[in-house]
């Protein structure tokens, strides 16, 4: 049904989920048409725009998406990952951290955090946050091996080739 926001916003959903993003956008487009204040709707558009790489876009759409639904961790989190991608690395870590305070136990806002910490080089706050990651998933590879290069630039060999063996064995599932 062309006039069902919901039913064209699924099919976005799922047009996304398979990577096919110009077609997805064109979805959520369609449902923004029929339904202005619908905030899924503008975060698709908005998780599409960015990875077309139209990351001011993105902002735009899910700083919209907040307008209309203050309390979504996940268009905090997508607006997060646009900001970085334009090196606004100071807004991005205001985002992760309000959307960790709505979903505390959220292992990727985490690791996206600590990376925007070691792009500011603060070290330290990068390693807490990669830890805190692997905490919530201590199978969270992607953990072990940022930590693992951070803890590298601090100096600390033991601790970077503990993560490093970490990730492999997780990474390449042999023990």
């Amino acid at each position: 049904n062309p006039r069902d926001a919901r039913a064209i916003l699924s099919r976005g959903n799922e047009l996304a989920d398979a990577k096919r993003h110009a077609e997805a956008r064109a979805d959520f487009e369609r449902a923004i048409a029929v339904d202005p204040a619908l905030p899924d709707a503008y975060n698709g558009r908005g998780v599409c725009r960015c990875a077309q790489e139209d990351y001011i876009g993105a902002i735009e759409d899910h700083s919209r998406t907040l307008e209309l639904d203050p309390e979504m961790p996940a268009a905090l989190f997508n607006r997060a990952k646009a900001r970085s991608m334009l090196a606004d690395y100071g807004g991005a870590i205001s985002d992760y951290d309000q959307a960790l305070r709505l979903w505390p136990k959220y292992p990727e806002a985490f690791l996206m955090r600590g990376n925007a910490w070691s792009m500011l080089q603060d070290l330290d706050r990068a390693v807490a946050d990669y830890s805190a990651a692997i905490t919530l998933r201590p199978d969270y590879a992607d953990g072990y091996r940022n930590r693992a290069v951070v803890r590298r630039r601090m100096g600390d060999v033991d601790g970077a080739l503990a993560d490093d063996a970490e990730y492999r064995r997780l990474a390449t599932g042999e023990d």
